[in-house]
């Protein structure tokens, strides 16, 4: 057995086993001009409304990104703000869009993740997505 993926190219890839990374709006069915992925087997329903829960409800609607921002060890940055017992978990802003949570603390150094919450009003988002 195993797993074989067809790469845009032609090519096909074989392995033991393959991790297939999609966002869910994919799976859902949210992009049809997508070239959707085939599954042999094909996805069982139950994984497929899962996805569909999971995803944003129509295209263009708020959506709930994630950005990692990396320093080096050794960054100022890292030092006054990230390190040390007094460091926050979680870094404050005025923009109710953006949340920055200190990963630093959690052992992933020079580290915050930042959430981004956004809207279909909001310019940026199309080249966030």
């Amino acid at each position: 057995q195993g797993a074989a993926v067809r790469l845009a190219s032609g090519e096909e890839v074989c392995a033991r086993w393959a991790v297939v990374t999609l966002p869910c709006g994919v799976l859902a069915g949210l992009a049809p001009e997508a070239n959707f992925p085939q599954f042999s087997p094909p996805l069982s329903d139950r994984k497929l409304l899962a996805a569909r829960r999971l995803s944003m409800p129509s295209r263009g609607a708020p959506t709930h990104e994630k950005v990692v921002l990396r320093w080096a060890p050794d960054c100022d940055f890292v030092a006054r703000v990230l390190s040390g017992p007094e460091a926050p978990l979680q870094i404050v802003t005025t923009d109710r869009r953006f949340h920055f949570l200190n990963i630093h603390r959690f052992g992933r150094v020079g580290q915050l993740l930042c959430h981004i919450w956004a809207d279909a009003e909001w310019s940026q988002h199309a080249e966030l997505a």
